[in-house]
């Protein structure tokens, strides 16, 4: 949990590089420790600093990848959401 808190803290000050290698650290963990849905958690952050640092087909792509797998994960279908009502894509939205 600490990578992912420290993740978020580096994306609020918008140093979402860094926060990338919280995120994807803490993707590895949690999966060796079978908790998928707190990986699943953390690649949504991943996903959300991907977008600040302007990689938005990267992000939506693991988005798509989350929602996929566990469709129990709201806040992927949520920033799909936006993304795709951002981009015009209603139909999808």
């Amino acid at each position: 949990f600490v990578l992912n808190f420290r993740g978020n803290a580096l994306s609020q000050l918008g140093r979402f590089r860094e926060a990338l290698q919280d995120y994807r650290e803490a993707t590895e963990i949690f999966r060796k420790d079978n908790e998928y849905s707190q990986a699943a958690v953390s690649r949504c952050n991943e996903a959300l600093a991907l977008f600040g640092a302007d990689e938005a087909s990267e992000a939506m792509a693991i988005l798509e990848d989350v929602s996929k797998r566990d469709p129990n994960i709201a806040d992927a279908r949520v920033a799909l959401a936006v993304s795709y009502w951002a981009s015009r894509d209603y139909s999808r939205a």
